[in-house]
């Protein structure tokens, strides 16, 4: 691969994560809300009944723009986030081929994702982290802690350092490493199905079709980890001061 073409593929899977976080961020939002409720209390409604209940009180407490809370932090690492995942698909193709240019199967793309999902934790961690912080920093009845993102990590900082910031590690890898996995091989063996021998039909329409199924696999893998990875993350909220 050429410089230019490396720079292309970087620009391009910057803008991609940019509107990808931009469109997804309110329904992560009420998902992330729905995930830390607090249990209710026998016989007392609990706080969301459901994913609607959940977006109408959000905006009626708090304003529409409050499904935005916290994307300033996925927006910044999105670029080097995606930078560092293709990186990490070509390290673990590469441990794996004999010469180069050698197809792998689908088994194989699998062990090149995960470990790309290994890379990607690096910078995954700490926006999240940021991110369901300022998600639900106003679900209670406590006042708001957080003034935005750099707040967050100056009191993450302060009340336990890098392994503060970094809190919810495990959980996270627990999620991604399948969940990469699942996401390359699946879009590389989708891909195959659909275009054939054709090599130029790779990049048809018919291709970027089977990224929705990837997608929905790969929620499938992951989500049993996601609501603990979740709540790892805010776990520590209340002892901040």
């Amino acid at each position: 691969m050429s410089n230019t073409d490396f720079v292309k593929n970087f620009i391009a899977g910057g803008v991609g994560g940019v509107c990808t976080v931009a469109t997804g961020h309110p329904f992560d939002t009420v998902k992330v809300r729905l995930q830390t409720m607090p249990k209710p209390i026998p016989g007392q409604q609990p706080q969301f009944t459901g994913a609607l209940d959940c977006l109408k009180q959000t905006i009626a407490k708090e304003g529409f723009f409050a499904l935005y809370k916290g994307m300033a932090a996925p927006i910044v690492g999105v670029t080097p986030l995606f930078a560092v995942y293709f990186g990490g698909c070509a390290i673990g193709r590469w441990l794996q081929q004999s010469h180069p240019g050698e197809e792998l199967s689908t088994l194989q793309n699998f062990n090149a994702g995960a470990l790309a999902g290994v890379f990607t934790t690096v910078v995954m961690v700490p926006g999240e982290r940021i991110k369901c912080l300022l998600q639900v920093q106003s679900m209670g009845n406590s006042s708001v802690k957080y003034d935005g993102p750099m707040d967050v990590v100056r009191k993450l900082w302060k009340e336990g350092g890098i392994r503060s910031i970094y809190r919810g590690t495990g959980a996270t890898l627990l999620r991604d490493i399948p969940a990469s996995g699942a996401y390359l091989a699946s879009y590389e063996y989708l891909k195959k199905k659909f275009a054939g021998d054709n090599k130029e039909k790779s990049l048809s329409p018919v291709a970027t079709l089977s990224r929705r199924p990837r997608r929905n696999r790969q929620l499938v893998c992951v989500h049993p980890c996601r609501r603990p990875q979740v709540q790892v993350a805010n776990g520590a909220r209340r002892q901040i001061p």
